[in-house]
């Protein structure tokens, strides 16, 4: 960013908070080494130069992804005995693995040994876990972490931008969908983990009384071939568009039906929870996810809207078709329960609350405390 130098140790206070800034080397390209080199040098530079601020606080919060944000943490533990509270965002190995960074082989072998011993030294020496989903924790307790030591905090999404609002009068006239037409959006990253092709397949053979038109908006690898796809199958009902500002969102949510997740099916994603899908509750909007796991399990529960098995592209036509097929009083109650669902499970005050308990429960029993108590 303007006026930081990656290399350069740098205080700020960013939102009000005092900010100490460590070095790194810089990569974010598909480099295995150039993204390791990233990961391992902050790690390393926030340990050495971030001490004293671990020293002086009561407990450490780690938001974790990468694995490696934990050493500052673990060394405060080890050295002054502070506690520390781990947010798990990404599971490691995995998530590496399924970036497809690392290939199969004997350097697959080794990093994957070498990452899994690092990640269970980090959840053993931590006071608490949160993790963003329910099948995250399940597989944390699986991996041997104590089911006491973890917590569900959702994530919450920006709530003074994603909340119910108007629709953009000018969407569909921009793009020629007449106003009885059904609209299916997506809006965030078009890669190959998403598989929207089996999106744009599904559309392609919908049978309903009244046009459905996808619209997604983003950018992402697969972006080309998706314009392509879109139309040699469904010209004229698929548009894909550039990335908006969060801000413009809301409205252009508002002017769809239905709002999609899409997610290919591996074991990974079954414990995801995109961060769309709160963007779309908290905005009161329909779901349609063609995923499995947690996220369509949240949906189906909350009976916030429909679900497909992921890659079926005759099924999700199906579920499209009942889509359209929704009276304005099913879509109404889809969309309450949506908003309803938010506030009660993944509101920002719902989840600082459970944040909030856990680090006061990591204070609990640690040499700081005792000696202020004494």
């Amino acid at each position: 960013m303007p006026g930081y130098r990656a290399i350069r140790r740098n205080r700020d206070r960013t939102a009000g908070f005092d900010v100490l800034r460590t070095p790194l080397f810089p990569s974010h390209d598909a480099s295995a080494i150039g993204r390791a080199l990233n990961y391992v040098s902050w790690a390393f530079s926030a340990a050495l130069t971030g001490l004293a601020q671990v020293r002086a606080a009561d407990v450490t919060l780690v938001y974790s992804s990468p694995a490696t944000a934990a050493l500052p943490a673990m060394l405060g533990r080890a050295l002054f005995g502070r506690p520390y509270v781990l947010i798990i965002q990404d599971l490691w190995p995995d998530s590496v693995f399924a970036s497809g960074m690392v290939r199969r082989g004997a350097s697959f072998r080794i990093i994957n040994s070498i990452l899994d011993g690092l990640t269970r030294l980090t959840y053993r020496q931590a006071s608490r876990i949160a993790v963003i989903s329910p099948g995250m924790a399940a597989e944390l307790a699986r991996r041997g972490v104590p089911e006491a030591k973890i917590g569900l905090v959702y994530n919450w999404t920006d709530e003074r931008v994603f909340q119910p609002t108007d629709p953009d009068p000018s969407f569909r006239p921009s793009l020629g969908i007449d106003p009885k037409d059904f609209v299916l959006m997506y809006a965030g990253n078009l890669g190959a983990a998403q598989d929207l092709g089996n999106v744009i397949r599904a559309v392609a053979t919908v049978s309903a009384p009244r046009a459905v038109h996808l619209v997604m908006i983003g950018e992402g690898l697969e972006k080309r071939s998706l314009e392509q796809l879109g139309r040699t199958l469904a010209p004229g009902r698929v548009h894909v568009l550039p990335a908006r500002a969060p801000e413009d969102l809301p409205a252009l949510m508002a002017a769809a039906d239905f709002q999609l997740v899409s997610l290919r099916d591996e074991d990974l994603f079954r414990i995801t929870m995109p961060s769309k899908v709160q963007a779309a509750l908290a905005t009161g909007s329909a779901l349609l996810v063609s995923a499995a796991g947690d996220a369509a399990r949240l949906v189906q529960d909350a009976r916030a809207g429909l679900t497909s098995p992921p890659g079926d592209a005759e099924s999700l036509a199906r579920a499209i078709e009942k889509a359209v097929s929704c009276s304005p009083e099913e879509l109404q109650l889809f969309r309450e329960n949506a908003l309803q669902c938010y506030r009660r499970d993944m509101a920002s005050y719902i989840g600082s609350g459970r944040l909030n308990e856990m680090l006061m429960a990591a204070t609990r029993g640690s040499s700081r405390r005792r000696r202020r108590v004494q």
